[in-house]
């Protein structure tokens, strides 16, 4: 796993991570021991693995998502404190299993909280069918389903979040 930086000079975190593919994101402090680390899903295996600056890599867990090429787990997001509506892109991808529709699809403030999600758990979506969990860590890590999608979504890119309001 290497960086790159806004200069495209490339500098090597890590040559011993586990394979990892989709959307990665930074933990913030509230995620328990792993704060700080790369968060990385893995779509082939479903396994979600934070990588700490030494590079060193640990398997936070394992979504419970379908999981392989082209249906794992792809994006993610941190809950902030404050947002309307956690938003995906569902590509559009023609003659696939899950063809998508070129459309944004939401999952509401309410929606995510009556499924037990707070600021700072993370939101993985799959890949194939938007399958969603949320993932929190304190002093262990618990993963929980949280939604599904369209058996035909596929989801592409990161999770993001609405600002109160911004949306019509």
């Amino acid at each position: 796993m290497s960086a790159i930086d806004c200069r495209g000079r490339v500098r090597v975190l890590t040559r011993h991570a586990p394979r990892v593919e989709g959307g990665i994101a930074v933990a913030p402090s509230s995620f328990g021991r792993y704060a700080g680390d790369l968060i990385a899903p893995d779509e082939v295996g479903g396994n979600v693995y934070a990588i700490a600056p030494s590079g060193h890599a640990s398997l936070i867990g394992n979504s419970g998502l379908a999981h392989g090429q082209d249906i794992g787990v792809e994006s993610e997001g941190f809950v902030p404190a404050r947002y309307a509506d956690a938003l995906v892109s569902d590509r559009g991808t023609p003659h696939n299993a899950h063809p998508g529709d070129n459309e944004i699809l939401a999952l509401s403030r309410r929606a995510l909280r009556s499924a037990g999600v707070a600021a700072g758990d993370l939101l993985v979506v799959d890949e194939g069918a938007a399958g969603t969990v949320a993932i929190t860590c304190h002093s262990t890590c618990r993963v929980r389903h949280v939604a599904n999608g369209p058996s035909r979504a596929h989801i592409e890119g990161h999770v993001v979040f609405t600002r109160p309001g911004s949306l019509p």
